[in-house]
């Protein structure tokens, strides 16, 4: 008789502690202890039989690893949540990149325009006022605008069909250099107006580096250019609002967790999804006068949260695999044409990461569709 392999093993394992276990937990802690061990079996038969890149897999067990609580009674929706999250984005990511046909490349940059420009299309009828004909009146209140609180002065902005502003901004900065194609430059009055209408300093940044990484390789005197003129703005408007990075909530928010939090647990971090949990004391430590009025459910930062959740080594990690295939597509391809475009709003995602929680879905696809792309791309090629 041959012997059994680790899928097999698994399996069985699976169907006794899923099927038997259960049927004599006496208690809520044993039962979900009993449940923490099936869903940690499934997870890790899904990282060794789905998974071929061995750092990718590295980081996913570590990830399996960091997400078990000491005790059953220590077991928390988030931790299994927050994985389930990141091996789902994981596995699209990795069907991208061994399935994707790369002769359609255009296909998913024609698709990505189309809701750029219906969406900005849809932030100039709000700016016009005729949501309400356009749309039921009890959306956000019919009144065509939408109220991003947080604003000193409540400013009013537009985010056409993506429902928040720093979303809109963030998918707009990403998308802008596919209007660099032809044909669709013709669209870019309407994207730059849905940029602008954003508020979004976010948006703007990363609109603005994915632009200037595009003209580096395109025409370098026009990045030159571009390049002084962002920097004159910026000392400008720092100028004259006396911009201080540690007055701006989310730099003191960041510095506060990775110097009270992060620093205490440096190399393996809290845990994930522990941020959920520890949000409300986080947010009451920096809004002292705010406390109990509200929470962060992320740190609005994909770099500070793997820190605080992953630690150094699930940072290490993820910058490991991203650096590799932006590397291989330095190495192999030139920039120009189609993968120009690619490798800008490749660059505009990593921005992204650094100011934004990417791992929500309409933040996340856009950018693992990209770096899957990208890393078919280079699979091919390598072949």
């Amino acid at each position: 008789m041959k012997k059994l392999n680790s899928l097999e093993i698994g399996i069985c394992a699976i169907l006794v502690l899923g099927v038997l276990g259960f049927v004599y937990a006496s208690d809520i802690s044993l039962t979900l202890g009993k449940k923490l061990i099936v869903e940690w079996l499934i997870i890790a038969i899904l990282i060794f039989k789905l998974i071929k890149n061995k750092i990718l897999k590295t980081y996913l067990l570590y990830c399996l690893i960091i997400s078990l609580p000491i005790t059953p009674m220590r077991y928390n929706q988030w931790s299994f949540l927050t994985l389930w999250t990141i091996l789902l984005y994981t596995i699209y990511f990795v069907t991208v990149s061994e399935n994707f046909n790369i002769k359609r490349i255009n296909w998913i940059l024609n698709t990505l325009c189309v809701v750029a420009f219906v969406n900005a299309c849809w932030t100039v009828m709000q700016y016009f006022g005729v949501w309400h004909i356009v749309v039921p009146s009890m959306w956000h209140g019919g009144e065509g605008l939408y109220l991003e609180k947080g604003y000193e002065a409540m400013t009013p902005n537009l985010s056409g069909l993506l429902g928040k502003s720093n979303v809109a901004g963030v998918f707009y900065g990403i998308t802008l250099v596919a209007f660099f194609r032809k044909d669709w430059w013709k669209c870019l009055p309407f994207v730059l107006f849905g940029v602008w209408q954003t508020n979004s300093y976010g948006g703007y940044v990363i609109a603005l580096v994915s632009t200037l990484f595009y003209l580096v390789f395109k025409n370098r005197k026009l990045f030159i250019v571009l390049a002084l003129l962002g920097v004159i703005g910026l000392g400008v408007f720092g100028y004259m609002y006396e911009l201080d990075l540690g007055k701006i909530h989310r730099f003191g928010m960041w510095k506060l967790i990775i110097t009270d939090y992060c620093e205490l647990k440096p190399w393996l971090g809290w845990g994930l999804g522990q941020f959920q949990i520890a949000s409300q004391s986080i947010t009451r430590v920096f809004y002292e006068d705010l406390a109990g009025t509200g929470r962060w459910v992320h740190a609005h930062s994909s770099v500070i949260q793997v820190l605080f959740e992953q630690g150094r080594i699930g940072l290490i990690a993820i910058s490991m695999y991203i650096g590799m295939i932006m590397f291989k597509v330095f190495r192999i391809f030139k920039m120009r044409g189609t993968i120009l475009i690619l490798t800008s709003m490749a660059v505009a995602s990593i921005c992204t990461m650094f100011g934004h929680w990417i791992m929500e879905s309409y933040l996340a696809i856009v950018p693992l569709t990209i770096f899957g792309i990208l890393a078919r791309a280079v699979n091919e090629e390598e072949a």
